[in-house]
Formats: structure tokens, C-alpha cells, sequence
């Protein structure tokens, strides 16, 4: 589909102007038609044609059946009347001082070079007779093109110097001082280009076409230029303040912009609005390969949030984008690779830095109860009474047995028939009630049997149990801070594992219990999960925070994280977005199968065909593509910031 099918569509179909399916065609027309003559170079065609194409909608086509290309009118620019009238008046001063020093230099440059002429052709140039010859022949064609101001303003301007110039003697356009003429007729050609007026445009060009270029350095004598210039000047001044305060305040406009600019790129660096600008040697200048990423299709804020991330995410990226490549050449590869992937190995560097934590802080924990616990006397009278005021707070009695053993009373309890809520109780009473009195070691060993009856972490309990669960769970909270009170070291190394359990069962419960830890498939299955944030699932809350959590605690025990999970996240998605979904079998994949397969398109109205094949064909032009695209932000990635020490994940 190029332009000229799109022209005859629309001359085909011209009894749809007006409507927007025709609006849709002739747009896509003119785009087609003016990148197909850019790329190949063709120049327009003639005046005439051009004019007529340009009054009608309707692309015009020649003989041959190309296109005619519509003559471009250029636009005079408009001007306050009174500043017109003076710059117009100026100029016809201008001319006239170039027409009398130049018709002299129009008839009189003529004649001097026609007279020159004649004596070089009869061998007499140089005598004094030539010379002559040569100034009455300039003299006699100069008064022929002598121009009179038409304007108010510009006879005004004349009356003003007429008098200085009348003491002035008649001269020889071959001497004097040189370049008052050339100064006066550029002088003209400003004006007219600044007030736009057509009579001083065909005055001056009516003047160099006369003259010449080469002519234009007729040389005036002192006076008269003396006399001209307070003139010219009051004339020209006010232009020249004009614009000298149009440029100071581009100056300052473009100054404030590039200040605010560079405010944000040290501020918020991943700003879209910023994303095609980078501070080089401490100076904003424009970032051509993020204007060449944001030509191929990629996000402006996504290309932001690259250019501010870390050199560990940029490398992360590439990774991404690599598996990505590697999965086009390969089917295989791609069935058990995505770059989602790589989300997934970064966050299992933090994971499996809590469950290092978890088994040191474990270890260390059991160590320090078998060497500083035994026979050490500790407070537990203060958790048990807790223990059966909390029971009885539910309606639940403790009672002793016949055989001397504790056991509850469920009778008119808020969890009275809950079986299973019984028997815990009863089992903890039972672990609880020996008659002898318990050390230290005892405490921590009853804390350790509590862990081994109730389940952490989210999954379906009886409500009536759960409470059972929520009492007994109250009292080992509270045997371990009677333990911590007494023995400082076993508090820490407690703390420091109840920290790293709890941030692992809750980015567990976020992703749910399918994702294994210990698999050599966890990249994978966290890589899928992360990527839940970018969407509208319920679970993505809950998937931010125990992501935070997780850092968090990693952080306090010694993890320098320099990467941001979110940062690549959004990349990852990004890739999916420009280059179509790594998951062919998913929902999203199935659609963009079927689009691919043109089924939407066979679908689509005529105009729809139209426009949809121009706008591939106006990226063809273009060289917008996947191969272009995967080039432009691989320019991006491949940026290092300078070295500084701590910038790499490292565990400690």
C-alpha cells in the first residue's frame, strides 16, 4: 500500500468527503505521500500543476498517473501598519539613495559598464578620452531608473536629508568611498523581509537584478553618506531594539527551560517529560539515542525509569532483552526461558539471603539455649497467668484432673463443641503442667514444643480454632520475651530469626504456595508472580508490601541492595508490550496470535485496510522495526555510571 493507491481511493470514493472515514484516508495519504518523496528524493512537479492540485482536497494526479504534489504558498507575515509604514518609507529612502547613487548604479553602473565595453573593444581603455566616454554614458543612462518615494513617510524621510545632499557635487560612480550602496540596498532587503510589504520586496529585487551583485560596491563620497545616516538610522534603531529584545527574551525562555530541565533530571530523573535530555560534563544537552528509542515505539516513562536505573538493572535488562533475542531464533529455548526470568533471580537473591539468615539465626539460637539456659532460673509465672486470663477472657475454665493433669472446660465458651480447639489447649496444658518447677532451658524447649501445634502463615482453619490457635500462639510470644529479658544474646539471635521467617512466609502467602523456594525452577515461577504489580490482580498490594519487607529486613541484617525489583519489572513488561507476549499459550497470547493472523483485519472496514497499511508502510519508511528497536534501547543499557564503592548486590 503506497500513496497513490491511497490517492485513488480517495478520488474513487470522493462522495465520501466530509465524512470521517474520508478525513482517515486523505491523512494517511499525506503522510504515504510526503515520506515516499523525502525517502526517494523525486522533486515536485510544475507551478501550474501544483497550483491546481493545491485547490482541491483531492489528491490530483498527472498523465503518468503519479501524484502532483500542491504548491506550498508561503504565508506574508503580518506587521503593525504603523511599523509597516516606516520600515516601507525607510526602504523607499534607501532606494532612492541607491537608485541616485546607483541608476547610478542601475543606468549608471549599466552605462559605465557599457561604455567600458565599447573602449576595450576599440583599443582605447585607459586614455583619458575613454574615461571620458565612459562617464557620459553612464550619465546619460543613469536618469532613466532614478526612484521617487511613493509613500508619505517615505518623502517625508527624503525632505529630511534632501536639503544636506543639495551642497553636495555631482560625483563619478567610479569613485569616492565604497560601500555605501551595498549597505543601503542590504539595508532595504532587511526591511522588506522584517515589514513584509510587496512594493519594497519589488523595488530592491527590481534593484539587484539592475545592479548585480558585483555592482552593488559603487562607491558614494563622504557627504552623502554622512547626510544619509542620521536617517537610516532612526529608521533602522527601532528594528534593531525590536529585535535585539525578541532574542534576550528567546534568551531567557530558553535559559529558565534549561535550568527547569536540569531541576528535574537531578530531582526526578526518570521523568518522561526529561527523557530525551541527559547532563553531559555538567551541562544539559538533548540525549539523541533516547530520541531514537522513543521513534521505534518505546515508553517515554519507562525509557526514563532506564536511563535513572543503576548499572546492576541496566545489566539485569540486558539480560532480559537477551533471553528475549535468544528466544526469536529459538522455540525450544523460548518454551523454557523468559525474560521474566530474570525478575525472578533477583528476587531470590534477597530470598535466599533470609533463608541463609533464618538457619544461621536458628542454629545460633540452639546453641546458646544448650550452653547458657540449663539451671538458669527465668519468669514464666507472668506468661501462664496471662495464659489462663486470656482463656478465661473467651469463657474457657482450667481445671485439674483426678490424675493430677490441667485441662479445659469449654462449657458456655465462645469456642465451646471446637474439638480441635480443645485438644491444643489440653496438649499445651498437659506440656505446661509438670509439677516441677522449670529452668530456662525448659521455657525454651515448651517454647519449641508450641512451634511444632500451630501453623503461621495464612491457610484455612475452624474460627473456633483459630481463636484456640491465636491464645496459645499469645503465650509462646510471651515465654520468649521472659527468655529474652534474661539472656540478651538468645534475644538477638531470636529476633534476628523471627524477622527473616516472618518476611519470607509473607512473600510467600503473595505469591502464593505454588512457588518453591528450594526449586531450581524459582526464577521462573517468582518471575511470573512479580510481574502481578504491573496489573489489576488483587494480590498486587500484597505483593508490593512483602516485597518491601522482604528488602527491608534483608537491609537490616546486612544486604546492600542496589537494584530496584520494580524498575525491572516495568521493563520486563515493556518488552512484552513492544514485542508481543514470551507466553504464547496465555490469554493475552492467544490474542495477539489472532491479530497477527490478520483475522481482525479481514474484519475491518475499507478505510480501516487504508489506514492500517499506511501506517505499517510509513514505519517501513521510516525504519521503524523490531531489529531497530532492540538497537536503540540497547544503546541505553549498555550506559555504566562511574564507579563508586558499594554498588553491587553483595551478601554480608
Amino acid at each position: 500500500m503506497n500513496a497513490l493507491d491511497v490517492a485513488k481511493w480517495l478520488r474513487e470514493n470522493s462522495d465520501k468527503q466530509g465524512t470521517p472515514e474520508f478525513a482517515k484516508a486523505l491523512n494517511a495519504f499525506k503522510i504515504l505521500d510526503r515520506e515516499e518523496r523525502q525517502a526517494s528524493g523525486v522533486p515536485g512537479d510544475t507551478v501550474e500543476e501544483q497550483r491546481m492540485a493545491a485547490e482541491s482536497e483531492i489528491p490530483t494526479l498527472d498523465t503518468a498517473g503519479n501524484v502532483i504534489t500542491p504548491l506550498q504558498v508561503a504565508r506574508e507575515p503580518e506587521q503593525d501598519p504603523e511599523f509597516r509604514d516606516k520600515l516601507l518609507g525607510a526602504a523607499e529612502v534607501l532606494a532612492t539613495m541607491a537608485t541616485g547613487a546607483t541608476t547610478g548604479a542601475g543606468g549608471q553602473v549599466r552605462g559605465t559598464l557599457a561604455g567600458l565595453a565599447e573602449q576595450i573593444l576599440a583599443g582605447q581603455f585607459g586614455t583619458p578620452e575613454a574615461a571620458q566616454l565612459i562617464q557620459q554614458k553612464a550619465m546619460e543612462t543613469g536618469a532613466e531608473y532614478t526612484y521617487m518615494p511613493r509613500t508619505q513617510v517615505g518623502q517625508e524621510y527624503l525632505q529630511a536629508i534632501e536639503e544636506p545632499l543639495s551642497s553636495i557635487p555631482a560625483y563619478i560612480p567610479a569613485m569616492g568611498s565604497a560601500g555605501t550602496i551595498s549597505a543601503a540596498l542590504s539595508g532595504a532587503r532587511q526591511a522588506a523581509r522584517a515589514g513584509g510589504a510587496p512594493e519594497v520586496a519589488q523595488m530592491t529585487g527590481q534593484a539587484v537584478r539592475e545592479v548585480g551583485p558585483a555592482a552593488m560596491d559603487i562607491v558614494v563620497p563622504q557627504p552623502v553618506r554622512a547626510a544619509v545616516q542620521p536617517v537610516v538610522q532612526a529608521a533602522v534603531e527601532p528594528v534593531k531594539q525590536t529585535a535585539a529584545a525578541v532574542s534576550a527574551q528567546m534568551d531567557r525562555r530558553q535559559q529558565q527551560k534549561t535550568m527547569q530541565t536540569r531541576s528535574i533530571l537531578e530531582s526526578e530523573p526518570d521523568r518522561a517529560d526529561v527523557a530525551e535530555f541527559q547532563i553531559v560534563n555538567d551541562r544539559v544537552r538533548p540525549d539523541q539515542p533516547a530520541s531514537d528509542a522513543l521513534k521505534q515505539g518505546w515508553d517515554a516513562a519507562v525509557l526514563g525509569s532506564v536511563k535513572a536505573s543503576s548499572d546492576l538493572d541496566r545489566r539485569q535488562m540486558e539480560k532480559s532483552l537477551r533471553i528475549h533475542k535468544l528466544g526469536k531464533r529459538s522455540a525450544s529455548f523460548a518454551a523454557k526461558n523468559r525474560p521474566s526470568d530474570v525478575i525472578g533471580e533477583s528476587m531470590m537473591k534477597r530470598v535466599n539471603f533470609l533463608i541463609n539468615e533464618k538457619t544461621k539465626s536458628g542454629k545460633q539460637i540452639d546453641s546458646i539455649a544448650k550452653t547458657q539456659l540449663p539451671g538458669k532460673p527465668v519468669n514464666y509465672e507472668q506468661p501462664m497467668e496471662q495464659f489462663v486470663s486470656d482463656l478465661a477472657d473467651i469463657g474457657v475454665s482450667v481445671e485439674r484432673g483426678r490424675n493430677g493433669k490441667f485441662k479445659v472446660d469449654l462449657q458456655g465458651s465462645d469456642i465451646e463443641g471446637d474439638r480441635a480447639g480443645a485438644a491444643l489447649l489440653n496438649r499445651v496444658l498437659e506440656r505446661l503442667g509438670d509439677t516441677k518447677v522449670p529452668d530456662a532451658y525448659d521455657v525454651h524447649r515448651a517454647k519449641r514444643y508450641i512451634d511444632t501445634q500451630v501453623s503461621y502463615g495464612k491457610r484455612r482453619v475452624n474460627p473456633l480454632t483459630a481463636e484456640a490457635e491465636y491464645i496459645v500462639k499469645s503465650l509462646r510470644r510471651n515465654l520468649n520475651t521472659a527468655l529474652g529479658d534474661e539472656f540478651p544474646q538468645y534475644r538477638q539471635a531470636n529476633t534476628r530469626f523471627s524477622d527473616s521467617l516472618t518476611a519470607l512466609d509473607q512473600i510467600q502467602d503473595a505469591v502464593g504456595k505454588k512457588v518453591n523456594f528450594e526449586s531450581d525452577r524459582s526464577n521462573a515461577a517468582f518471575g511470573t508472580a512479580l510481574r502481578k504489580v504491573l496489573t489489576n490482580y488483587g494480590s498486587r498490594n500484597s505483593i508490593i508490601d512483602a516485597i518491601d519487607g522482604v528488602e527491608m529486613i534483608a537491609k537490616k541484617y546486612g544486604l546492600k541492595v542496589e537494584d530496584d525489583l520494580m524498575s525491572q519489572i516495568i521493563f520486563v513488561n515493556e518488552i512484552d508490550r513492544m514485542f508481543g507476549a514470551a507466553a504464547t499459550g496465555s490469554f493475552k497470547g492467544q490474542i495477539e496470535q489472532a491479530l497477527r493472523k490478520g483475522s481482525d483485519f479481514a474484519r475491518s472496514s475499507a478505510v480501516e485496510k487504508v489506514v492500517t497499511l499506511a501506517g505499517k508502510a510509513g514505519e517501513a519508511v521510516r525504519g521503524i522495526n523490531e531489529e531497530n528497536a532492540i538497537k536503540s534501547i540497547e544503546e541505553i543499557l549498555k550506559r555504566r555510571k562511574p564507579k563508586q564503592p558499594g554498588t553491587e548486590l553483595v551478601e554480608q
